[in-house]
């Protein structure tokens, strides 16, 4: 007599206990989902509701201080949306977990930020990029409305530490690593998929966070990542049809731009050019550039609204911020 087969048996999520303790279940599962990137089976598990268990577990390790669940679940967290948002069939599943994110588990997100811990910090920024770049940009409106740009850890995520410092070539093989570099990744995204008016305001509104990104790019940052970052300024900034001049002149300042002008030292001579074109349009474009049109000649005086000094004299002019960028090349 043959053996009777049993049938196979559905996986179902743990439930939480009444203590309020989470087991691994839904986080394994997830996980073998992943790596087995079966578009059915994850797409069962999402229709089944064991997204939003998902969430209450990566939440419940951040509250309880298990760092090493709270690190695994917030990486598969962005896996996951990662592989939704290259799924159109599964749109929806992904639109009511970054929606959740960003209404029920924000403080979730903070509390990684607040860390300032790179193990930490680091998979929650990329969570953080991953709702940036969900379907182009389809919910980054949702996510500036919702997400506090006046955190105080933000600007800080931007500092090198001592250990970085210590050791700058090590710190850009190993730019992955850096706090400082997945938080510029974040901002490029966020820079390229937002509208001009949103990009404006994310711009002009956080001034420690932009002064920060500037005051370290020197220093800190990778050639790589220094020529994506003038790229992405340059096609959302300088040459964004809908921002005036004055709005390009408070992102890039005299200060600012000071900041930048040690590239011209890079070993890198493919950055030295890209960067050098930058200055040229930035200094040289009356379209799109910094440059004012002075109606008359430097020597007379002028309507100009900036006045400079040189040996003594006085004199207006329009262009006061080229001017300072001119004499810092020296």
């Amino acid at each position: 007599m043959s053996d009777i087969p049993h049938p196979r048996k559905k996986w179902v999520p743990p439930a939480q206990t009444a203590s309020g303790s989470v087991d691994n279940g839904v986080l394994e599962k997830v996980g073998t989902l992943l790596k087995e990137e079966s578009l059915n089976e994850i797409s069962q598990f999402l229709s089944k509701g064991f997204g939003n268990q998902l969430l209450q577990s990566w939440s419940y390790f951040a509250q309880v201080n298990d760092h090493r669940k709270f690190t695994t679940s917030t990486i598969s967290l962005s896996k996951l949306l990662g592989f939704i948002s290259n799924n159109d069939e599964l749109q929806e599943y992904g639109v009511q977990l970054i929606k959740d994110i960003l209404t029920s588990y924000i403080k979730t997100i903070y509390r990684g930020l607040n860390s300032m811990r790179a193990s930490l910090t680091n998979p929650i920024i990329r969570l953080l990029n991953e709702i940036v770049i969900f379907e182009n940009g389809a919910l980054i409106d949702d996510f500036v409305a919702l997400f506090d740009f006046t955190l105080p850890v933000l600007p800080k995520l931007l500092n090198p530490s001592k250990s970085e410092l210590s050791n700058i070539e090590g710190t850009k093989e190993k730019e992955h690593l850096s706090m400082r570099y997945c938080f510029i990744r974040f901002l490029l995204n966020l820079l390229k998929y937002s509208a001009p008016l949103l990009r404006k305001d994310l711009l002009l509104s956080n001034s420690k966070i932009m002064i920060n990104w500037f005051k370290h790019i020197c220093t800190i940052d990778s050639d790589g990542l220094i020529g994506l970052t003038i790229s992405v300024w340059d096609e959302k900034i300088i040459k964004e049809q809908s921002f005036k001049k004055a709005t390009k002149i408070k992102v890039f300042n005299e200060w600012n731009l000071s900041k930048l002008l040690p590239i011209y030292y890079t070993k890198d001579k493919e950055l030295r050019s890209v960067f050098d074109k930058f200055i040229l349009s930035l200094a040289t474009d009356f379209k799109y550039g910094l440059r004012f049109n002075d109606d008359e000649a430097w020597f007379l005086q002028t309507s100009g609204s900036g006045t400079i000094s040189v040996n003594g004299r006085s004199f207006k002019t329009h262009n006061k911020l080229l001017y300072g960028l001119i004499t810092n090349l020296k």
